[in-house]
């Protein structure tokens, strides 16, 4: 098990959410994906950290909402590597085809 910290920059709190950090758990079976969330802790608008704890090949993903709605909610994905450190997957549909591409061989047998 791997505790992941990630520090954060000051942003605008009227325009932006706090930051967040999050694993997506999908199921072999397609079913809805889950989501355990970690925490951030910071003060808003200033400097922060993300944590939360994650296996190795884990997805977690880290972003911040646009509050004013003039811009889509920002996600990036990571894959978490043997050592604790994050590989970047992408944003959108990048945690799930690693999912799959992981799972590939589990649906064969």
């Amino acid at each position: 098990m791997h505790t992941i910290t990630i520090e954060t920059s000051p942003y605008d709190a009227k325009q932006y959410s706090t930051p967040y950090i999050f694993k997506i758990i999908y199921s072999l079976d397609g079913g809805q994906a889950e989501y355990d969330w970690g925490n951030w802790t910071g003060c808003p608008g200033g400097n922060g950290i993300l944590k939360i704890t994650a296996e190795t090949g884990e997805i977690v993903s880290t972003g911040q909402a646009d509050l004013t709605m003039q811009a889509p909610r920002y996600t990036i994905h990571y894959r978490v590597k043997p050592d604790g450190s994050l590989a970047v997957l992408g944003r959108d549909d990048a945690a799930y085809k690693y999912f799959l591409e992981k799972n590939r061989n589990k649906n064969e047998t």
